[in-house]
């Protein structure tokens, strides 16, 4: 009646009376939007997009081609997403796990492309808003978070689960950790298979061996895009253990520094912390200059090795000069001179010792005042 659409195993079909549903609701929910900007109103549309995009990655994923019906929906599904990017942009603050939401519809065929561009436009947009920058700007606020554990009984806007972290659509990325289930990380989090990104472990020869076999296991097109690499250590004891994220999100960069190791109890179950912050890219007209924070970032990265060559190449492309934080990384080996004081108790002990006379001069300059 062309209103079913056979899957890939031929054995079930998609009732799409019920997605007609979910697409009404959200066109009305953005009409009423448009003339009530109001926190209810937001919710509103939110709540409907994440009831349709858990119906249609259960159900459409797997499709292997579209009747005209599925055809005429896609294309309301993107003039509707092209509808909350404009309200995104017209000042509606849409919350980051709505936006993972409808970054989600990444699974479903043909409509990956704007999902992608939606995160991408929001993160830009997000950006520049007033509030982001006085934020970045301010020394004394900065992105700290702990990680979304089960059962929930933080303030929400204290937390971020994994997904909320890592959104689809960046270009390229890398991930240092510890520990690492593969299996458990791309089951939560298929969109690490759609982009290219470096893994670098702390892990055993014989843990590395077993990640390689899970790696195998995948298609070979999610397999072209991961990377992985061990740093060399200078001593026989000892192993690597800083867990960050960098992701490229074009004119976005977004920078995490976590201590949590990629498996399932650490996310789940353990109260973590992490620094999470969003940087713009340079534009074509701005002062490049130097910030302490990319300084000391770039140095970890040259320790690491050549193969993070490419994350020091695009990093260098962004201003990190609103990072609100100083970054103190430990790298082993044996420092003298200036590249002492860059790693470690003595990174640290420059970095208080700084404050303090900052602090002393601002006391100064006040009772002169």
């Amino acid at each position: 009646n062309g209103r079913e659409v056979i899957d890939v195993d031929g054995d079930s079909s998609v009732d799409l009376s019920r997605f007609d549903v979910y697409v009404i609701q959200i066109e009305g929910a953005l009409d009423v939007l448009k003339i009530d900007n109001q926190d209810g109103n937001r919710f509103l549309v939110e709540s409907a997009v994440h009831e349709l995009q858990n119906a249609c990655v259960n159900e459409f994923s797997d499709c292997v081609s579209y009747n005209d019906d599925i055809q005429q929906l896609v294309t309301r599904l993107i003039g509707i997403f092209k509808r909350i990017i404009q309200e995104v942009e017209n000042g509606q603050q849409m919350t980051e796990s709505f936006i993972h939401s409808i970054a989600k519809f990444d699974h479903v065929p043909a409509l990956d492309s704007i999902s992608n561009s939606l995160t991408r436009q929001y993160l830009t947009h997000q950006s520049t808003q007033p509030s982001f920058q006085s934020i970045h700007n301010h020394p004394l606020i900065s992105s700290f978070y702990l990680n979304r554990v089960q059962p929930e009984v933080l303030d929400q806007s204290l937390v971020k689960s994994i997904n909320e972290i890592i959104l689809p659509g960046f270009d390229y990325g890398i991930i240092t950790n510890y520990m690492f289930d593969f299996s458990w990380l791309f089951n939560t989090c298929p969109q690490l298979l759609k982009s290219r990104c470096l893994y670098v472990s702390g892990e055993s020869p014989d843990t590395m061996e077993s990640h390689k076999s899970v790696i195998n296991s995948l298609p070979t097109a999610a397999q072209q895009n991961i990377e992985f690499f061990a740093p060399k250590l200078p001593f026989e004891y000892g192993t690597h253990h800083s867990k960050l994220m960098i992701l490229f999100y074009g004119n976005i960069v977004r920078i995490v520094v976590h201590t949590i190791n990629m498996i399932s109890t650490d996310w789940n179950y353990k109260s973590q912390a992490m620094y999470l912050r969003d940087f713009p890219k340079f534009t074509g007209d701005q002062l490049r200059t130097s910030s302490e924070f990319g300084v000391q970032f770039d140095l970890y990265l040259n320790a690491l090795g050549s193969e993070l060559s490419e994350c020091q190449a695009r990093l260098s492309q962004y201003d990190l000069s609103s990072a609100g934080a100083h970054l103190i990384s430990s790298v082993p080996g044996q420092h003298s001179g200036q590249n002492a004081l860059n790693f470690g108790l003595l990174r640290m002990q420059c970095v208080v010792q700084k404050s303090l006379e900052m602090r002393k001069q601002t006391s100064h300059s006040s009772r002169s005042n």
